[in-house]
């Protein structure tokens, strides 16, 4: 938590470019004005957010999660409480909806269903799309699945198992479109980062989830940016975005206001 505090006190000292003034690359400006500060409220928002609210009559209790980092502090948590906790902040789903939207994103991979809260905004943003999702925890996966089922989703397929035993076997097109949300330590970050290298194309775009969560996550994060592929990635404080597009020339970093 201390170390989240502090890195979000640098980014606040280093963002730039809220609004687009002085960027010079049209593809970024583009991504700024017409993605991150597209204040549309679109339907789609509110129906998923009604869907949660129902979900959250459902008293279960969620066991701790035996996967990914810092288990050992994790509780038995009514759903609610989980809802509230681990999923993505608003304003950040809504952001992956209109990245997809926006890029018309086909097919899309999401490392970490959780309850299917991220899941709900990809599948939306693009109801032609096909999103693989992949969860380890049985319980969460039935909670998914009954968010989806409340939202009529019919273009989601889930995958219960670990990112460790389905990456490698995963059949997939290339993918437009990779969220990744899963185990926040250094090693499995990397790892699922470079098997889904086998899958970008140009236009693909990554994002991954609490780039400063820790020292060991930022660290990751400085890693995957400095990749050779990567043309563009995008700072966000709470995701990092980054883009393959070939038709970027040289090599760009920014960290924006958001």
């Amino acid at each position: 938590m201390f170390y989240t505090l502090l890195s979000y006190l640098k980014y606040s000292v280093f963002a730039r470019y809220k609004y687009g003034h002085g960027i010079h690359s049209p593809f970024l400006y583009d991504f700024i004005v017409n993605i991150l500060n597209d204040k549309t409220v679109y339907p789609e928002y509110l129906e998923i957010e009604k869907a949660i609210e129902k979900l959250k009559n459902n008293k279960i209790i969620i066991e701790p999660s035996f996967y990914g980092a810092n288990v050992s502090t994790h509780k038995k948590l009514p759903l609610a409480v989980i809802l509230r906790k681990s999923s993505v902040p608003l304003k950040y789903r809504k952001l992956l909806f209109r990245l997809v939207r926006y890029y018309k994103s086909k097919n899309i991979l999401e490392l970490g269903t959780c309850c299917g809260i991220s899941t709900s905004y990809l599948s939306k943003g693009n109801e032609n799309a096909q999103v693989v999702s992949i969860e380890a925890h049985e319980k969460y996966v039935n909670i998914a699945k009954e968010l989806l089922e409340i939202l009529n989703i019919s273009n989601v397929h889930i995958v219960q198992n670990t990112f460790e035993n389905s990456l490698p076997n995963l059949v997939t097109n290339p993918l437009d479109l990779v969220f990744f949300d899963g185990n926040h330590t250094y090693d499995a970050t990397i790892w699922y980062f470079e098997k889904c290298l086998r899958w970008k194309k140009s236009n693909s775009i990554f994002v991954f989830d609490d780039i400063y969560w820790s020292k060991e996550m930022n660290n990751a994060w400085k890693y995957i940016v400095k990749n050779k592929d990567v043309r563009l990635s995008v700072d966000l404080f709470r995701f990092g975005v980054v883009f393959f597009n070939e038709n970027i020339l040289s090599k760009q970093h920014y960290i924006i206001r958001y």
